[in-house]
């Protein structure tokens, strides 16, 4: 710190001797500041050899996505918490197959180790050494240290006797959803796992990696908050409690209720239930699409995001205790938490909905007009030809929104009861409809259904454009209707034909995206060479710029991929912001979806079409197969047809049609 100090004139002694103490007292400010800082700094020195000796150095040898031969390790930190040979660390670097743990202690001995238990809430792992006698650092007895309090995280990286440290503050406690101390100490990965430490060498707690802003089902973060100034840590008194539980072996899961809520706003003083998951706790415990939560454990609940909070702390086994209100009616309602949601196989009915029916002048309501496709179980019911639904299960239907909403719940062989009404809209007939599993192979589509469905191809004129995407200077292509057109089309975002002629591309795609109604995209980097995982944006920005101005059916918004653009296609599927994109194409391919977890997968009801190559190797075919039964568990409608010899349907048809059976229910 640069301080300048002015001398007193010679000519006014009064005034010399006036400014003399000031002087004095500068020298004094001086000197205080420059021990205040010599006493952090011994003060530091002191709580970190403190906790030194229970501070311990991990290395998980392994591959750590669980696939690949090469042999890796990780190093991160951990703290002793009973001379049993117990230490208590984080999630960081245990998310993969390991061959081996070796924990080191502060003299540099080696001891083998194994995971006894993980808490997937808290972000903690409990281990277990084989060899026993490392004495634990000094735990605090306080959950929420002061606000602005000194703190320390402590973390080994190296194989040292004295562990790295950083200083900083107690930056806010009670964070993410009320699980974690606040630090603006840096918190490099190696830290996670390590102990965040008092001036007067306390643990305070376990530094994990923790998102402040998560809003997803799992509490869960990457690297990419370290050294922000932004560290979170699990209260010490909380770690050690989790240890004791952990101690049995059993691994602690998120909680999960099975509800969907009319918002997502953390603010909102109001929110309702929208949706209830059929066979969830929250559909055991009673609770109905339009209930408000009004209290949860006793807390009353002011905020959406109070709740979203007392769920997401929550462990699947615990009990939430709801006050409700229905209506005028004020209920009481116990939810017992699970750890994840059983997912009934989906059912297929094979309707489409097309427009709603009546007479607005005359204020008549006559239904919803469908579509039954052929030889599904609507059709073989009897609802051949154009339907009107007018009820379904005694519900009146009075848009194609109320339509869809009422069929997307069916499960399979759930029967469903049609209430159906003529063209002239006087006549009614009921039809009841068992719902199957949806379809494992791609329908054969007569012409004329195609007409009656998406109506003649030569009414609208389409051609090809050049979409420049100013925002990153990339460009590409697209066949379109011209011209404002009034019509709901689908969309297949070709990522494999970058480098293709356009010309080769409308040869094959052209007249099947008139008949099915299809917009196609091909988005180009600014590079002109194929896509790759990095192209994210430009895939994105490229169906923006075509959707602008258009009406776009959701439910046929495909990405088609072949080998080189697999993985690029799949991290775009399984972006959850980008719930639009749901349904992909692997052309001799397959998503690499190995050790994903099946909430991950199901999270966002995806459907992928795969065909198959005839000429793979049996590594390939292996894969392959894995992919397709890893999907299937986690309720993806997946579907596996041979790559097309030249007598069958080519790839573009096989698309479109299964596209036609993505927009049926």
């Amino acid at each position: 710190m640069l301080m300048c100090f002015f001398l007193p004139s010679r000519g006014n002694v009064f005034r010399r001797r006036q400014r003399l103490p000031i002087f004095l007292i500068l020298l004094s400010l001086l000197s205080s500041s420059v021990s205040a800082e010599d006493q952090v700094g011994d003060a530091l020195r002191t709580a970190v050899s403190a906790v030194a000796p229970g501070v311990v150095r991990i290395r998980i040898v392994g591959a750590a996505n669980g696939g690949d031969l090469t042999v890796s390790s990780q190093v991160t930190t951990g703290v002793v918490i009973s001379e049993r040979g117990e230490v208590l660390t984080s999630v960081f670097g245990f998310s993969g197959t390991s061959a081996g743990i070796l924990v080191e202690d502060s003299t540099g001995k080696r001891n083998a180790a194994r995971i006894v238990a993980t808490d997937h809430v808290r972000k903690l792992v409990l281990l277990k050494c084989e060899t026993e006698g490392i004495a634990p650092p000094q735990f605090s007895s306080e959950r929420w240290p002061a606000v602005g309090a000194w703190s320390v995280a402590v973390g080994k990286l190296y194989s040292s006797r004295q562990p790295s440290s950083s200083l900083g503050i107690i930056s806010a406690t009670q964070r993410v959803h009320g699980l974690a101390i606040q630090t603006d100490a840096k918190i490099s990965p190696v830290n996670y796992g390590g102990p965040l430490v008092s001036l007067t060498g306390q643990v305070l707690g376990i530094l994990v990696p923790l998102a402040p802003g998560d809003s997803g089902t799992e509490i869960s973060a990457g690297v990419e908050w370290y050294d922000s100034g932004i560290g979170f840590a699990i209260p010490a008194v909380d770690a050690l409690a989790v240890a004791e539980q952990l101690r049995a072996g059993n691994d602690l899961f998120h909680g999960v209720m099975g509800v969907g809520f009319s918002t997502r706003n953390p603010l909102a003083t109001e929110f309702a239930v929208r949706a209830v998951h059929p066979g969830s706790p929250a559909d055991v415990a009673g609770l109905k699409e339009g209930d408000q939560i009004i209290a949860a454990n006793g807390l009353q609940m002011n905020r959406f995001g109070i709740f979203e909070s007392v769920v997401k702390k929550s462990y699947a086994g615990a009990t939430l205790d709801l006050r409700l209100k229905r209506g005028d009616e004020l209920l009481e309602k116990s939810v017992v938490l699970a750890d994840k949601l059983k997912r009934l196989p989906r059912g297929f009915l094979g309707i489409i909905a097309d427009r709603t029916v009546g007479d607005a002048d005359e204020d008549k309501d006559e239904g919803v007009a469908t579509h039954a496709l052929p030889d599904s179980p609507a059709d073989q019911a009897g609802m051949n030809g154009d339907a009107i639904v007018a009820e379904i299960d005694g519900k009146k239907m009075s848009s194609v929104a109320e339509l869809r909403k009422a069929l997307g719940t069916v499960k399979e062989d759930q029967q469903v009861e049609f209430t159906l009404n003529s063209a002239e809209g006087a006549a009614t007939s009921s039809v009841t409809v068992t719902a199957t599993a949806r379809p494992a192979e791609v329908p054969s589509l007569p012409v004329d259904f195609l007409g009656d469905v998406y109506g003649d191809p030569a009414d609208i004129e389409w051609h090809r454009q050049e979409n420049k995407q100013a925002a990153n200077g990339t460009t590409g292509w697209s066949f379109v209707p011209k011209g404002d057109v009034a019509v709901t089309t689908g969309v297949v975002v070709l990522l494999s034909e970058s480098t293709t002629p356009a010309e080769a591309v409308l040869n094959r795609w052209a007249d099947v995206a008139r008949r099915h109604r299809l917009l196609l995209v091909v988005p180009a980097n600014a590079e002109k060479t194929a896509l790759g995982r990095e192209d994210r944006t430009v895939v994105t920005d490229a169906i923006a710029t075509v959707a602008r101005g258009r009406k776009l059916d959701a439910r046929r918004i495909i990405l088609v991929a072949e080998e080189g653009q697999s993985q690029l296609c799949t991290q775009l599927l399984l972006n959850q912001r980008l719930s639009l994109l749901r349904a992909a194409v692997y052309i001799k391919s397959w998503p690499r979806v190995s050790g994903l977890p099946s909430e991950q997968l199901a999270r966002k009801s995806l459907s992928v079409l795969m065909f198959r190559s005839a000429i793979q190797s049996r590594q390939s075919q292996a894969l392959a197969e894995q992919a397709t039964l890893d999907l299937k568990k986690s309720g993806v409608w997946t579907v596996n047809p041979s790559y097309p010899a030249e007598s069958q349907p080519s790839v573009a048809e096989q698309i479109a049609a299964w596209a036609v059976v993505l927009k049926a229910q």
